[in-house]
């Protein structure tokens, strides 16, 4: 299975795995699976901690690293996620989770 992670469940799987609902961990943890974590979730990260309110420990400059040890893909933001998000509903205001939400939806192979 192919699993985007969000930004918060990222941060708790390096961080504090143990925050992870079970069935989530689980399916993390899951040698089948494969993880990806999307560039707009690194933009989160930066722009929260340029103002303060996330203190994640991670050298955000050396990303690639920090996903590649945990045996996560990178995902990119292309032209057609940041285009898709206009056609998504306004269920949420947070500009990142829409993003991440697209790029699931654009994405056929990622749930």
């Amino acid at each position: 299975m192919n699993i985007l992670l969000d930004t918060h469940m990222f941060i708790w799987c390096a961080s504090d795995p143990e925050r992870l609902p079970a069935g989530a961990r689980n399916l993390i943890l899951n040698s089948e699976s494969q993880i990806y974590v999307s560039a707009a979730s690194v933009w989160e990260m930066a722009v929260k901690a340029s103002i303060g309110r996330l203190e994640s420990g991670f050298d955000l400059l050396s990303f690639d690293g920090i996903l590649a040890r945990n045996g996560y893909a990178p995902l990119p933001v292309s032209v057609r996620h940041a285009a898709l998000v206009a056609s998504l509903p306004l269920h949420r205001n947070d500009l990142f989770d829409r993003l991440l939400v697209s790029q699931a939806l654009s994405e056929p192979s990622i749930c």
